[in-house]
């Protein structure tokens, strides 16, 4: 996971988001934080999203937890 303590502004991460069963991975730019204090990403395409810390890694950082039910 990010360390947003010492994120600086602009710098690169991965975005993972679940969507149909699937997961969905893209390359995002740190933008700062929102009122609430969850980080504000934006995407390649200009689009700035609030996301929650746990969505987010460092490049070449690659996390995987298996669930099965």
């Amino acid at each position: 996971m990010v360390n947003f303590r010492k994120i600086e502004e602009g710098e690169p991460l991965i975005f993972r988001d679940r969507r149909n069963n699937e997961v969905y991975t893209e390359n995002v730019k740190f933008v700062g934080f929102a009122a609430t204090g969850h980080p504000v990403v934006e995407f390649e395409n200009g689009k700035r999203l609030m996301v929650l810390p746990e969505q987010l890694s460092y490049p070449g950082e690659e996390e995987f937890v298996n669930i099965r039910i």
